[in-house]
């Protein structure tokens, strides 16, 4: 079956501010290609700005691919607010923003009213997906980013994962449910997620990994790192510096220690073992019972706390 697509999405452009969704006689030149089940329409605007919507109709519902380019301030702060769906967003050169937004439903006449917005106003763009009243089967909203490296990026996603990779400007991310994958991240990086793991490769600077159920797992690490969870594994690899912290409730906690660190090492398990490569001092009042380690590396002039109310603790030389 072919499908035709009409793209009705305009761009409005006034001063700092860019506005999606209105109505504005911008010249344009619309091009659609359908093969089968599926088609793809490009508008380009005279602006500069380019929009492409992709249909794709199967037994599940429908997805409705539209992509948009627009350029945005070096160094802004990024912010993408999004109901249900993942979010990956890669830093790359230059200051294009360019926005790949994945609208999925039950079917393509609902796929094709999903809406989302993007401005820009002063230091900030903002990209929102939200659900509108009502019942919502099957519905979704994908986001991929590719964004200018230096931004400073706030991610809020209330069910779905979430996936950086080569910013500069730091991060935050808020996610209800889901896993978070970090990769090439400079700046402070604050990860909270209620249910999800949490992974990381690479990160320049503080880090704070927090999650109500999940694991964590970090090397790579350049900086002072505090990671809680209350139910899973914790382990940490790279240069720690300043104050660390790595608590879980449920689970094992271990830390990889680069060469040359300086670190005053608290290590304590209330049900289970410690095992360390640095002969630190340990005590243990009776064996499976609370234990507890002391000790420094090198100078100890920053701190590491190691704790799990049940579960060993490790510590390890790279």
């Amino acid at each position: 079956m072919k499908v035709s697509v009409i793209l009705a999405s305009v761009c409005v452009v006034l001063g700092a501010l860019v506005v999606w969704g209105g109505r504005m006689a911008v010249s344009a030149v619309s091009k659609t290609v359908t093969t089968g089940s599926s088609s793809s329409t490009t508008i380009s605007y005279t602006d500069g700005i380019t929009s492409t919507t992709d249909v794709i109709q199967g037994g599940a519902g429908a997805s409705v691919h539209e992509n948009r380019s627009v350029r945005i301030p070096r160094g802004a702060t990024l912010v993408v607010e999004d109901d249900i769906g993942d979010v990956q967003v890669t830093g790359s050169a230059g200051e294009s923003l360019h926005v790949d937004a994945e609208k999925h439903a039950g079917s393509l006449a609902l796929a094709r009213a999903m809406r989302y917005s993007l401005d820009t106003q002063g230091g900030t763009t903002r990209i929102s997906f939200h659900l509108a009243p009502g019942k919502h089967t099957n519905e979704y909203m994908n986001f991929k980013i590719g964004a200018p490296a230096d931004s400073r990026l706030i991610v809020k996603d209330e069910s779905g994962d979430l996936q950086a990779s080569g910013i500069l400007g730091g991060l935050q991310f808020e996610d209800s449910s889901g896993n978070v994958s970090l990769a090439n991240v400079t700046g402070r990086s604050q990860v909270d997620t209620n249910s999800g793991d949490i992974r990381c490769d690479t990160i320049r600077g503080s880090a704070s990994f927090k999650t109500g159920s999940g694991d964590i797992e970090c090397c790579g690490i350049d900086g002072a790192v505090s990671g809680t969870t209350n139910s899973g594994n914790i382990t940490v690899a790279g240069s720690l510096t300043g104050a660390s912290d790595l608590s879980t409730g449920s689970g094992n906690v271990t830390a990889v220690i680069n060469r040359g660190a300086s670190l005053s090492v608290h290590a304590s398990t209330s049900s289970g073992g410690i095992q360390d490569d640095f002969g630190l001092t340990e005590s243990k009042e009776f064996d499976g019972g609370p234990a507890t380690m002391d000790g420094r590396i090198g100078a100890g002039s920053g701190t590491l706390k190691l704790s799990t109310n049940s579960g060993d603790v490790r510590l390890e030389k790279a």
